[in-house]
């Protein structure tokens, strides 16, 4: 069985990215970083945020080329293409200021290098929603069984881009048909606050939905027993929501993703479960698991490479 070493969000930090490879035992030949007897697995989001977004993204986009590498889509990859893809005049993405000011590095990065964009653009397309690799799961957001088979392994191809984002994306509609299935996997579970209740997140901006933790079942759980962020302050009350997971997510392989920017002491968050993404544009360092075949996961196989 091969070996993987599952890298969290790069969000542009390319030189953060080199060093953690090199460090992972990656040696650069050709222009593209390989290993000889392992494989990365990037759960997505390399653009945005960070200050060597183009750089990061030949990295990585290289490596897969190559065979050196895998990597599933995250929201920052699918919202880019709605962004940029119009539809009967109008953008999937709604050029909002809050929107613009979330993909504004990487519009500032390839100001003026419309064509390389264009390539970046086009592969966004051709990569998986999720991946099952055998003995391991790696996704963005959520592993679901079912959306992971309807939607996961498929590239994001441009007439799903036609059929599937414009009511996704301008009519906000998740439930029709793969639109659903999309929303799920790279941005994962979220259920609405009681009526009254909000909070404040990192940008400052008020959110009446909370993220969960979606492999808890949310039969006879609170609010704040689903929350992904537990210092969130919401409220005790039993949640109903019938669109959040049933049961517990403890039988199938280990699932690795990124998407949370996750409090650092977590690290594996059940033998099943670990989320890599824990902010590096917030000072955290780029994060790794190195997988070697084992049926449950440990602390003690996360290396982390500082950014600063």
């Amino acid at each position: 069985m091969l070996s993987y070493d599952i890298i969290g969000d790069v969000h542009g930090y390319a030189t953060t990215l080199e060093k953690l490879l090199r460090k992972l035992g990656y040696s650069k030949k050709g222009g593209t970083y390989h290993h000889p007897s392992r494989k990365a697995v990037f759960v997505g989001d390399i653009i945005d945020r960070g200050p060597q977004i183009r750089e990061s993204l030949h990295i990585v986009k290289r490596m897969v080329l190559e065979g050196s590498a895998l990597m599933v889509l995250g929201n920052h990859e699918f919202n880019a293409i709605g962004w940029h893809t119009r539809w009967i005049g109008e953008y999937l993405r709604p050029h909002t200021p809050g929107n613009r000011r979330q993909h504004a590095r990487t519009l500032k990065a390839f100001s003026g290098r419309q064509a390389e964009w264009k390539e970046f653009f086009e592969w966004f397309h051709t990569l998986p929603l999720s991946l099952d690799l055998g003995g391991i799961r790696v996704v963005h957001a959520a592993w679901n069984d079912f959306a992971h088979q309807q939607a996961g392994p498929l590239p994001l191809e441009k007439h799903k881009v036609a059929a599937g984002l414009i009511n996704l994306m301008r009519f906000n509609d998740p439930k029709l048909d793969i639109n659903y299935h999309y929303e799920l996997l790279c941005k994962g579970y979220e259920t609405k606050l009681p009526k009254g209740f909000f909070f404040l997140d990192h940008e400052k901006k008020r959110r009446t939905h909370l993220r969960t933790r979606w492999w808890l079942s949310s039969k006879d759980r609170t609010y704040a027993d689903l929350a992904f962020d537990p210092s969130l302050k919401v409220p005790r009350k039993k949640v109903r929501d019938p669109d959040l997971p049933q049961k517990n997510y403890q039988s199938g392989p280990p699932v690795f993703f990124g998407h949370y920017a996750a409090d650092p002491s977590t690290l594996i968050l059940t033998p099943k479960i670990a989320c890599l993404d824990y902010g590096i544009y917030k000072g955290s360092p780029l994060h790794a698991y190195r997988w070697d075949g084992e049926k449950t996961l440990s602390a003690d196989k996360i290396v982390k490479m500082p950014h600063k």
